[in-house]
C-alpha cells in the first residue's frame, strides 16, 4: 500500500494521459508498476564503470564516445582515455595522431579524436575548461544535444530531467505506446512526473539496453512479456 500511495502521482497521470486513448490506464500503471519493481531486483545499472563518472565534461566526452559503439568497448577504454587526458585542456592540447591511437577498437574513432579535441578546446576557450550549467550553453557546444545535455545535467548537475534517447523509447514503441519519434518526447514527459525523472532516466536506459535491445530482444525476461505483442514478430527457432 505504501509503494501504491508513493507513486500515487505517476499513475494519475498515466490514467490522464492514456484513457483517452482507449487503452484502460491500468495497464500503463502496470507497466511503470513493474519496470520500479524491476529496477530494484534486475537492474544493473553500475555493471559499466563509466557510469559513476560525474564530471561533466568527462561524461560530454563519453556521450561522444558511445555513438555507434557497443558499451562494452567503451568501458574497456574508459580509464586509460581519462588517465592520458584528465582535463578539457589536456584533451585540447592533444596531438590528434595519438588520440586516435588511444581511441583505436571503438567505432568511428578518428570522427570521434577530432570531435573530442574539438569539443574540449571550445570548452576551454569559451569557459575556461568547465562545462556551463545553462541549458543554451549547453547545447552551443559542438556535438551536444538534447540528450547528451539532458544526461549532463541529471547525472553531473542533479537536475531533474528526463533524458531521452532510443533505449528509453524502444521498449514503448514495441508496446505499441509511442507511435512515432516525434510524440516521444511529449508522452514520457507526461507520464514520469517532475521528482522521478532523473531516477527513470537510469531505468528506461538500462531496460533498453538489458532486456529490450535493439537485437535479439530478451523478451522472456521482460516483466511486461504478457501486455507486448513484440515477440509475435520475431522469427520462430
Amino acid at each position: 500500500m505504501a509503494h501504491r500511495q508513493r507513486f500515487a502521482p505517476i499513475f494519475h497521470r498515466l490514467h490522464h494521459l492514456f484513457s483517452t486513448r482507449g487503452i484502460h490506464a491500468e495497464v500503463y500503471e502496470t507497466i511503470v508498476r513493474r519496470l520500479l519493481e524491476w529496477s530494484r531486483t534486475g537492474m544493473d545499472w553500475y555493471r559499466f564503470s563509466y557510469r559513476r563518472e560525474t564530471d561533466p565534461f568527462r561524461r560530454l566526452c563519453l556521450t561522444i564516445l558511445l555513438q555507434r559503439t557497443r558499451a562494452e568497448r567503451v568501458d574497456g577504454l574508459y580509464k586509460a582515455i581519462f588517465t592520458r587526458y584528465p582535463t578539457a585542456k589536456a584533451l585540447a592540447e592533444a596531438d590528434v595522431d595519438e588520440l586516435t591511437g588511444v581511441l583505436r577498437g571503438i567505432g568511428l574513432y578518428r570522427r570521434k579524436a577530432r570531435r573530442l579535441r574539438d569539443l574540449a578546446r571550445v570548452v576551454v576557450d569559451r569557459y575556461g575548461g568547465r562545462i556551463p550549467r545553462d541549458e543554451g550553453d549547453l547545447l552551443s557546444l559542438p556535438g551536444v544535444g538534447r540528450y547528451t545535455a539532458d544526461i549532463v545535467r541529471a547525472i553531473c548537475h542533479g537536475e531533474d530531467v528526463l533524458a531521452i534517447d532510443v533505449n528509453v523509447v524502444r521498449p514503448f514503441k514495441r508496446m505499441g505506446l509511442i507511435r512515432s519519434d516525434r510524440e516521444a518526447g511529449d508522452v514520457l514527459l507526461k507520464v514520469i512526473p517532475p521528482g522521478r525523472r532523473s531516477l527513470f532516466s537510469k531505468i528506461l536506459l538500462e531496460f533498453g539496453m538489458s532486456v529490450c535491445r535493439p537485437a535479439r530482444p530478451r523478451c522472456g525476461e521482460c516483466p511486461m512479456g504478457d501486455l507486448c505483442r513484440y515477440p509475435e514478430r520475431l522469427p520462430r527457432r
